[in-house]
């Protein structure tokens, strides 16, 4: 019928458009509680302590709300846009950070829910603190890099891992507390790492747009 097709033809601009929204309001908030988030000790009861632990609830529903933004080419925009600083050629999936702490440089690869730049409470007190992954760096999945800490460059942080304090370029470390890891590194084609081809990146945009085909049957529904 008419009124089927027209409803076929307004989801799709429908889904788009209230993910945007969802988008824009989120960064909005995230931006405005992230101006008073500062490094360094804060009351666990005080106004600084109840924006961090906001801006990470906001950003914990998102990963759900925004899914096709996580874990694609848009994820580095998507944290830019949030305030985090973000180099080139990175790959990000369902990380949640504190935006204004974050800054990820070229060809960085944070996995499955990595926690960078979170928030640590003990004694009644929150600390914040600014954190840094450096260039082509590794933090698996569920790794932790814990506020004031940074990943060097090539290093690697393994599943389940914290990052040391005493990291050096090249590394690798793995386990809570972390220990070094031995490892051997295999040179491999940047065309298929940290290099991909142009025809590579538009079939990897082909098949994340379909991620949003969801969001529009929801729409329907």
């Amino acid at each position: 019928s008419e009124a089927a097709l027209r409803l076929l033809v307004a989801a799709p601009v429908l889904a788009v458009t209230t993910m945007v929204c969802g988008m824009l309001i989120t960064a909005l908030a995230v931006r405005l509680l992230s101006r008073a988030i500062t490094p360094g000790p804060h009351r666990a009861d005080g106004a600084v302590a109840w924006r961090a632990w906001l801006v990470t609830r906001l950003l914990d529903e998102s990963r759900a709300g925004l899914f096709p933004l996580y874990a694609s080419l848009a994820t580095p925009y998507w944290l830019r846009l949030l305030g985090a600083r973000v180099g080139r050629g990175t790959e990000i999936s369902t990380v949640l950070p504190l935006p204004s702490l974050l800054d990820v440089r070229d060809g960085a690869f944070l996995a499955d829910d990595t926690l960078v730049a979170p928030y640590e409470l003990h004694g009644g007190w929150m600390w914040l603190g600014p954190v840094r992954i450096g260039t082509r760096a590794f933090v698996g999945n569920s790794g932790i890099v814990g506020p004031g800490r940074e990943v060097p460059d090539r290093a690697l942080i393994g599943v389940l891992s914290d990052a040391p304090a005493d990291g050096r370029a090249g590394t690798s470390w793995i386990g809570r507390p972390a220990m070094p890891l031995p490892r051997v590194a295999e040179h491999s084609d940047p065309a298929r790492t940290f290099a991909p081809s142009r025809r590579l990146v538009a079939a990897r945009a082909a098949v994340e747009t379909c991620r949003l085909l969801p969001v529009v049957l929801g729409t329907l529904l």
